[in-house]
Parts: structure tokens; sequence; C-alpha cells
């Protein structure tokens, strides 16, 4: 009501004023074209308002105690991050970021699945550390938090994949309990591992990538001596990981091949690679 008797107020203002219903009717599209500015400027302060730190992948993709590991976090908003730190408040754990900002995908990457911004942090975690897994938390200046959790090992168990290992007959040999960090660095990459298993004894082979945000979609295949397939896994680890149980019939060297179902592969396609006997024993 108030409203109106701006307006009927308006009215005969305008028709005193400038002598007619036409002067009134200018000083109405005067104001909705006012109206249309402030209503398209407050939608643009809007969209520029600060958008939460989202981490999307890390690499690598576990944590080595006693050692100073170099991380590269990437995600959504992260140039906005101004505190890292250890969920928990894990004072022995020390963390420093090394720097931040907007970075495009590494080649080969989807900017859906690795973001556009990245941080590059240094992590710490001691010998005595005990816990099989740490979370990192990233903090911007509002307050708005993200968190990403990687695995935690000790060195004398953890191995580095390194290149060439993308054949049968490249197959880099590993002993029979091992983990490995490793990566599908390009499209149709391919890394193989050699191990001994003995006859009658079960072994687990695990991959694991989607289950810590790597975009791998991991694919798992265990050859014999004479590089015939003898067993295929793709999801059955859980969030597209592979996992599989065998018994060799036969004691000797087998070889494993760790792929990407979908033959993609960039920087952050990483994956953790592990292999170990159970206490199953078949005779």
């Amino acid at each position: 009501m108030q409203t109106m008797d701006h307006l009927f107020r308006l009215r005969q203002f305008t028709v005193q004023s400038f002598g007619g219903k036409a002067g009134f009717g200018c000083v109405l599209c005067m104001l909705a074209l006012a109206m249309n500015g402030s209503i398209a400027a407050e939608e643009a302060t809007k969209s520029e308002e600060k958008k939460p730190p989202q981490i999307l992948v890390g690499m690598p993709l576990g944590f080595v105690k006693g050692e100073t590991n170099r991380m590269v976090l990437r995600g959504l908003n992260l140039e906005t991050v101004d505190k890292v730190s250890t969920a928990g408040n894990l004072g022995s754990v020390q963390i420093v970021l090394i720097n931040k900002g907007k970075s495009d995908p590494p080649k080969n990457e989807a900017k859906e699945e690795v973001g556009d911004t990245q941080l590059r942090i240094e992590v710490f975690p001691p010998l005595e550390f005990e816990g099989c897994e740490l979370e990192i938390q990233v903090q911007d200046t509002e307050g708005a938090i993200s968190k990403w959790i990687a695995p935690v090992f000790s060195g004398d168990v953890l191995l580095i994949e390194r290149e060439a290992n993308d054949h049968l007959k490249h197959a880099k040999k590993i002993p029979t309990e091992a983990v490995v960090l490793g990566c599908i660095q390009t499209p149709k990459d391919v890394d193989v591992y050699e191990f001994y298993a003995v006859a009658g004894h079960s072994v687990i082979l695990e991959v694991n990538a989607a289950r810590y945000g790597s975009p791998m979609d991991p694919l798992l295949m265990l050859y014999d001596e004479s590089a015939h397939v003898l067993k295929v896994d793709d999801d059955s680890g859980g969030k597209r990981d592979a996992r599989m149980t065998w018994t060799p019939t036969l004691g000797g060297f087998y070889r494993a091949a760790v792929l990407d179902a979908n033959d993609k592969g960039g920087a952050m396609h990483g994956y953790i690679f592990s292999v170990r006997p159970t206490a199953e024993i078949h005779p």
C-alpha cells in the first residue's frame, strides 16, 4: 500500500513538473533501469563471493615415515588456502605450505577430476607415527575446510615405481610381500611387476587408487612365466579399485600388470600396488 502511495505522489509530482503522462512514463523508465542495474550489481557481487577450497587428489598417494614427503594437492579454489594442518592437530607431524595458485590440469587430465588450482606441501610423519593413514586439512581465510586422506608407510616396505616397466619382458622385480607407489603416466601405459609365489600358498594382490581420489580406474592382470593370463580383476576392491586372491599350483615367478581400465593416464593417475601372502595354504 505504501508503494502505491509513493507511485501516486510521484505521478502527481511528475504531471505538475513535466506537464502530462509522458513525463511520468519517462520517470518510470528511469526507475526500471535503475532497478535492473541494482539487481545486476547484486548478482555480480554474489558470483564474486569466495567459494570454499576442495581437494580432489594428491600425488604421490602416500607418505613415508621418517622422511620429508613433497606432495602436490590439486582441486578447486585452493589458491584461497592460507593454512595447512593435520586433522586432529597431530603436533608430531610437521607440515609446510610451499606455494599455491592457479594451475592448468596436467596433460591428459580433466579439470573435473584434478581441478585447476594446486598446493605444494611438505609433510614429515615421524618414525613413531602409529596410524596407518594421515588426514590433511586445508583452510581458507573464511574458515572453510577441505580434507584429504592418504596412507602412511614405513620406508623399509615401500617401493617407488620406476620406468621402464611397461612390458612383460621389462617387469620390475619385487619381493613376495611389497607395496609400490606408482603412476600410470600416459594413456595406455602399463606397469608390470614380477614376484615369486610358493605353490599352494595364497597371495592377495591389490591396486588402490580411487579410494584416495586418484582419477585412475585400475585393472589388474596376472600372468605366468609363459605370458598366459591367469586372472583378471577390475572392481573387486571397491570404488573402482582392483583386488584378487590367488593360489598358485606351481611355485615360480609370476607377473602382475597394472593399467587403467579405460586406457587413460596422466601425472595424477597415481596408484598403490601391493602383494602379500596370506596364512592360507592349499596343498
